[in-house]
């Protein structure tokens, strides 16, 4: 995996207002102060994953205008790899849509040009393969309950999910897995799903990420967003109790 050098980045700030102001709060904006250094420090995490949280969390919460001059500040000076945002959009198309990969993808060319690397294409050959063993790095012993409910859903889903979202996207190697959980813990933490949010949590720990940092995790989010965490703080107590073989928790993509 290429080595992202963010460290030009560390200082630097992006501060957003939120439309959620209630009673008193009305003409005072609210300010979150996106900081990946003190993510490395709050959260005991690396400065790839800290800008992973970061740009997903920006997105997720319709920041555009705030996560692009990021992006474009981070290129020009090069303390950002455009084969590190790539994989970052291409991920993102999982959980935010197509429409935000492909705005981020030009973005991500048009600010590159100074990189003549190609980057690496996505592969269709082995991805039902490399799907189902990314599924089984992150339900584990769910895996195949999972795989049921989804064709109970749709005849055929569980193979189109577990060949393209798993094997042709989120089983890359520009990203390790632990990057991409934490994504999705902030994704859908940020925009309520708690079901997934659930499984991913599951899946985050099983991956190595501590319940420690997790709980970190969801209670800056929540502070700086106002989105109530005591369920997904319920969700990290009850999965942090379990033993790796307990598959008593829902199969949720």
């Amino acid at each position: 995996m290429h080595n992202t050098n963010l460290t030009a980045l560390k200082e630097s700030k992006v501060a957003l207002t939120t439309g959620n102001a209630r009673d008193g709060d009305a003409r005072r904006p609210f300010f979150i102060e996106m900081k990946p250094s003190l993510l490395t420090r709050s959260l005991h995490l690396n400065l790839r994953e800290a800008y992973g949280i970061t740009f997903a969390a920006l997105f997720a919460l319709n920041k555009k205008r705030h996560a692009h001059a990021l992006l474009r500040k981070g290129l020009k000076n090069r303390s950002l790899s455009s084969p590190f945002c790539t994989e970052l959009f291409l991920h993102f198309s999982l959980l935010l849509g197509v429409p935000m990969m492909l705005e981020g993808l030009e973005s991500v060319q048009s600010l590159s040009k100074q990189e003549r690397r190609k980057p690496k294409p996505i592969s269709t050959k082995g991805a039902f393969r490399r799907g189902k063993a990314a599924l089984k790095s992150i339900y584990g012993g769910q895996t195949e309950k999972l795989l049921q409910r989804l064709d109970n859903l749709h005849p055929g889903l569980a193979r189109m999910v577990c060949t393209n979202a798993y094997g042709e996207i989120l089983s890359r190697h520009g990203l390790s897995l632990r990057e991409r959980e934490l994504i999705n813990v902030t994704v859908l933490f940020l925009q309520q799903f708690d079901a997934q949010l659930y499984s991913h949590l599951r899946g985050a720990m099983r991956v190595g990420i501590a319940p420690s940092t997790l709980r970190t995790l969801i209670r800056s989010l929540a502070r700086s967003t106002r989105r109530p965490s005591a369920a997904a703080l319920a969700m990290i107590k009850a999965i942090a109790g379990l033993k790796p073989s307990d598959n008593r928790y829902p199969a949720s993509v």
